[in-house]
């Protein structure tokens, strides 16, 4: 009964669950689900994107959990950096100490970056797991120390000043020859502060702990670590004694010369070294070890001998010392080439040893010549420098790279024997053709100009002489120019003619006394310079004398003339000044100015 009871109550059921029911009441289930997930990820919305640090974390003991970062910043720097400029730490060694204020090293909290971790925290990874730590901090809260920075240099400093005063260096083995004798003695171990280890104690005890602000940090000891000596090693003792013998030999740079001294072979035998210093292992013990000591062919005082002792050759000429300007000129480019040292090969260029001539440099107006004129010109002078110079190469009979005449003749030289310069147009080189250095020795002084070339001569009894021969001359022509304000029949000499010439040069070598050689060298080809006469033209009125009464019955007589004036008559061809080792008297040459050349030459 209670079976058939129960059936009739569920076949009652039934019609009560209509499909409209159901409908309806699926309806009102989804509403209610989907706004229980739109409050839930509203909910977790609010949770993950919360501005500020989430509860629980602490910086020290400080909880900064609900802060933003500026308000924890606030308060971390007012509960802790106020007083930190005021703190000290002692660190001591050996019983010395030295007290460093944090200020000194730049001590601050990182307070910055220690809240920027604390905010970062629960706020990486997916949502799921950002959900699980924020609610485990809140539970269990979470600490971040709240270390100090320091300037790591300024504190490594202040432990260098402790150092200096307790580190006893360590003294490696020394050695020192004595004779034939290797004298070794053996170092001897240190004890010394180290700098990195210390400085990273120091920085450990100071972020370790917090103190208040008035606290005396206790001292730190520092312990010296013992640094022993490096052993004696047989093999890097012969690599640092041991050498072959070196000839002392010379480097020339810059034309200047320098001797690199000779150096003795030094060797010694190794198993007799090995068993000689396991002999002496004590520290700073002293112990010999025979030497073989082996001489070089050359040494320092046997190559000075050598260089520079032979005189190759002396050349001298004149000049006018009441000509300041052009004096000037003359030993200001001597002394520029005096102690010029070539080495065997090396090419002498005189352009580049004097340099540019300009008022810069020193030099003076002085004459010279542009264009077959005689005129004003800075530098005028120094050809008679390079034409020394040049004579004194060719006695010693070194080879001439580049040389050109004057295009007009010279009166310091004989004729064929000049050398013309012009800065960055005309060079005067040379090659030092021996096999040993040459070094130019210049002397300007009192109106006499000397230049030496020392070097080592080879051949015994060897010679040079020069001869010149003119093979033509051409005369000078005369110009003739009026002047309005000269009085007619009157004549004036503007500038002096001087014949030209074309002249042969041979070098004549000689060995002792003996004539084995004689060759053309140069041809020169000299221009005549045409002579200048200034001629009056200005009329000059006669004056005719009152004729007395007595004399007027005698018979006329013509009035005298005016007799014109006499032209100015030319300078005497002057004697050429004797250069030294001038090898014969040529013909006597016409006396002519000082000057450049070509276009314009620097006599």
């Amino acid at each position: 009964m209670d079976n058939s009871l129960k059936s009739q109550q569920e076949q009652n059921i039934r019609p009560m669950i209509t499909p409209r029911t159901f409908k309806y009441g699926l309806i009102y289930f989804s509403i209610v689900f989907i706004v229980m997930i739109v409050l839930a990820a509203f909910g977790i919305h609010n949770i993950l994107s919360y501005p500020n640090i989430y509860a629980g974390i602490y910086i020290n003991e400080v909880h900064v959990g609900g802060e933003s970062q500026q308000s924890a910043i606030k308060k971390l720097k007012e509960k802790y950096q106020s007083g930190l400029d005021n703190k000290k730490i002692r660190i001591t060694s050996m019983g010395k100490s030295k007290e460093i204020y944090y200020k000194e090293v730049n001590a601050a909290y990182d307070i910055e970056e220690t809240v920027s971790q604390a905010f970062d925290i629960g706020r990486k990874d997916n949502w799921f797991r950002r959900l699980f730590t924020i609610s485990k901090i809140k539970r269990n809260n979470i600490v971040i120390p709240l270390k100090i920075q320091v300037d790591q240099k300024k504190l490594k400093s202040h432990i260098k000043a402790l150092a200096n005063e307790v580190n006893i260096p360590v003294k490696e083995y020394r050695v020192t020859i004595e004779g034939d004798l290797l004298k070794v003695t053996n170092g001897t171990h240190g004890e010394v502060i180290n700098i990195a280890n210390a400085a990273s104690q120091v920085l450990e005890a100071i972020t370790s702990e917090i103190f208040p602000a008035d606290t005396i940090y206790p001292d730190i000891e520092i312990f010296p670590e013992r640094v022993d000596p490096k052993q004696v090693d047989v093999e890097k003792l012969y690599e640092h004694v041991c050498e072959e013998p070196a000839d002392a030999h010379y480097e020339v740079k810059n034309y200047r010369i320098n001797i690199i001294p000779h150096k003795e072979g030094k060797h010694f035998d190794k198993a007799e070294a090995k068993k000689i210093i396991e002999q002496h292992r004590l520290e700073g013990e002293t112990f010999s070890i025979p030497l073989t000591i082996t001489q070089p062919k050359i040494t320092r005082e046997a190559l000075e001998k050598k260089l520079f002792k032979d005189q190759l050759s002396q050349y001298s000429t004149f000049y006018d010392i009441n000509y300041y300007e052009r004096s000037n000129n003359v030993e200001l480019a001597a002394n520029q080439i005096n102690n010029v040292v070539l080495a065997p090969g090396d090419t002498f260029s005189y352009n580049e040893v004097v340099g540019e001539r300009t008022p810069e440099t020193g030099y003076k107006n002085a004459k010279i010549y542009v264009a077959g004129q005689i005129v004003d010109g800075i530098g005028g002078g120094i050809c008679q420098v390079s034409s020394t110079l040049y004579n004194a190469v060719l006695f010693s009979d070194l080879e001439v790279v580049s040389r050109t005449n004057h295009s007009m003749t010279v009166k310091y030289v004989p004729f064929g024997q000049d050398a013309a310069v012009a800065y960055g147009i005309i060079d005067f080189k040379f090659k030092n053709s021996t096999q040993w250095p040459i070094r130019l020795i210049a002397k300007a002084q009192g109106g006499r100009l000397t230049f030496e070339i020392w070097g080592t001569s080879e051949t015994v009894g060897k010679s040079v002489e020069i001869e010149n021969v003119i093979i033509e001359t051409i005369p000078f022509t005369v110009r003739y120019e009026n002047d309005p304000n000269l009085e007619e029949g009157k004549t004036t000499i503007k500038q002096r003619g001087s014949n030209g010439y074309v002249v042969d040069t041979y070098k004549i070598i000689k060995q002792d006394g003996k004539e084995i050689s004689k060759n053309l060298i140069t041809r020169s080809r000299y221009r005549p310079i045409e002579q200048i006469e200034i001629k009056g033209t200005k009329k000059v009125e006669k004056k005719v004398k009152p004729i007395k009464e007595e004399q007027k019955m005698e018979p006329s007589k013509q009035p005298d003339q005016p007799q014109p004036s006499q032209p100015e008559e030319t300078e005497q061809p002057a004697e050429q000044s004797q250069p030294v080792m001038n090898p014969e008297p040529l013909p006597e040459m016409p006396k002519t100015q000082d000057k450049h050349e070509g276009q314009s030459t620097e006599i």
